[in-house]
């Protein structure tokens, strides 16, 4: 730690930590049920606009780091100008995504660690497990990002352990005969799992959230993306083979890996998979609350939240923010969705948040064409205006297509999210005509990134 800021290692923690988190637990045994014993290729697929999107993510890193990326570097490149519609779509996504991050995707990670808690200890009842979890959480955030960096690299070197242990153990165990039908409820089916499998793979994008404050990470986030990506893709592939391996896929329904790892590790192996999913889903939450916060001091700042909003403690972390997630995490527990509507949930807001910056690599080439010719820039193979752009259009496209299949897959989820994108547009509304909201700071930005409208 150096200046205030997590070290590259620490920062490649948080990608895997949030990669490899609650989700893992859930996401690949959801997708199974849909898609049946071909979605252990679906991972392959879901991955797909990571890897299209590395390119505009890479590019603005480096020309730029800032922090939260999804919501400034719209506001500054999405259009020229004073950057209106850009800070205005930078705020309602990144806004929506906090909300359901509150309201279902923290529960949906944690929910596994509840399952297993509950097993060894039947007597504490499920919905205060599934409250004091995410309180906890929030507690560890309190404490600031140092915290966080440090805690997520020992969570990872201890989670990467357990999940060695069980797929070693489940690998051996595996039925053939549960591998067929390949593909029993047709492409549409296995396209959707691809789709529900795209969050658990994300979290190394997400990184872009607190770029500004990992060291070098003009240098380093190209790589923290590339491998944490490459190990998550590898282990949620193993995962889903042990899952359809293990229990036929029309029996996965709604289930957490935990109805997995019971048919075949012993009982004196019990408490792995319960350190295993208590590690991942803690790993997982304090790494997105984080990105939270961040979000919504930024709108604060812009005048789009009031300024007391973004009040800190002593740590450097938002005091009434981290109160307000822990009572709307309280409202999910409550209300308790189903996990396949939990998982679903979360696809609409991740795929449009990272859709938003796809679009402003789409228009980045002629928007700002000085950009490719700054030297960390100009002297790279693949960060040229034609790799930029239509890796950015292929990668909008595959969201799209993924956000919609989410949508038929279950309605509830995305409604939700709708809500939460009017609730936005409305306070972002009703802030500017107040003449609350400040844009004059956004070609200012562009100066600190060295360009001008060009």
């Amino acid at each position: 730690m150096k200046n205030g800021k997590i070290s590259r290692a620490e920062g490649f923690a948080l990608a895997l930590g949030i990669n490899i988190g609650g989700g893992l637990w859930v996401s690949p045994v959801v997708a199974s049920s849909i898609g049946g014993p071909a979605t252990i290729i679906m991972a392959a697929v879901a991955v797909l606009p990571v890897f299209l999107a590395a390119p505009i993510y890479i590019t603005l890193s480096k020309v730029w780091s800032v922090s939260p990326g999804h919501y400034r570097y719209p506001a500054a490149f999405f259009s020229s100008g004073d950057g209106l519609i850009g800070q205005f779509l930078g705020w309602i996504v990144t806004w929506s995504w906090d909300l359901m991050i509150a309201f279902a995707l923290i529960q949906s990670v944690l929910i596994s660690s509840a399952v297993y808690i509950q097993q060894l200890v039947p007597g504490v009842p499920a919905i205060a497990i599934n409250a004091a979890l995410p309180l906890g959480v929030i507690v560890i955030v309190w404490f600031g990002l140092r915290i966080v960096g440090r805690a997520e690299l020992i969570i990872a070197i201890v989670l990467l352990l357990s999940v060695i242990i069980l797929l070693a153990l489940g690998l051996i165990n595996i039925n053939a005969e549960n591998l067929t039908p390949v593909a029993p409820n047709g492409t549409i089916s296995l396209l959707t799992a691809a789709a529900l499998l795209f969050n658990t793979v994300l979290g190394s994008l997400q990184v872009i959230d607190v770029s500004g404050e990992i060291e070098d990470s003009e240098r380093s986030f190209g790589g923290i993306l590339i491998y944490s990506t490459l190990i998550t893709v590898s282990i949620v592939t193993l995962i889903i083979l042990i899952s359809v391996g293990i229990l036929p896929y029309n029996e996965l329904s709604n289930e957490t890996l935990q109805a997995v790892t019971s048919q075949y590790l012993p009982p004196f192996l019990a408490v792995i998979p319960t350190i295993g999913a208590l590690l991942a889903g803690v790993s997982t939450s304090i790494g997105v609350i984080p990105i939270v916060c961040r979000h919504v001091q930024a709108a604060a700042d812009d005048g789009i939240l009031p300024k007391w909003v973004s009040s800190t403690n002593s740590y450097g972390e938002p005091t009434y923010i981290l109160i307000a997630l822990a009572i709307i995490c309280a409202g999910g527990v409550i209300i308790q969705p189903p996990i396949s509507t939990l998982v679903s949930a979360g696809t609409a807001p991740n795929a449009v948040l990272v859709l938003l910056l796809c679009i402003v690599g789409v228009r980045l080439p002629t928007q700002y064409p000085g950009i490719f010719e700054r030297d960390e820039i100009e002297n790279s193979k693949f960060l040229n205006p034609r790799s930029v752009r239509w890796c950015s259009v292929l990668a909008s496209m595959v969201l799209i297509a993924m956000t919609v299949l989410a949508a038929i897959q279950d309605t509830v989820g995305v409604l939700w999210y709708v809500g939460f994108l009017s609730i936005g547009a409305t306070i972002y509304l009703y802030r500017y005509l107040n003449g609350f909201v400040k844009t004059a700071d956004i070609p200012d930005m562009r100066d600190r990134a060295g360009l001008s409208d060009d």
